[in-house]
């Protein structure tokens, strides 16, 4: 009796350990994946911010706001494809 308890439990162990590891693996990838949505995200604001600074600059009046909004968006697209 003591030995099939014995058998048993070490199944359960066995059960237990690849459930986690599958919970593992899945956590590790949709962390991977809301990590790359979350780049993309950023780099398609910086070059939005980039293009409407670029068009305030070129109005001439609105060269106040384009520039640093160009810059914000250029430190922005960056920080999304630099590591």
């Amino acid at each position: 009796m003591n030995a099939i308890a014995g058998l048993i439990g070490g199944i359960i162990k066995g059960i237990v350990a690849l459930v986690m590891a599958i919970i593992r693996l899945l956590l590790g990838l949709a962390g991977f994946v809301l990590e790359l949505v979350g780049r993309v995200v950023a780099a398609v604001i910086g070059l939005v911010l980039i293009i409407v600074g670029l068009v305030l600059t070129l109005t001439g009046i609105g060269a106040i706001i384009g520039i640093p909004l160009g810059i914000v968006g250029s430190f922005i697209l960056f920080k999304a494809i630099l590591p």
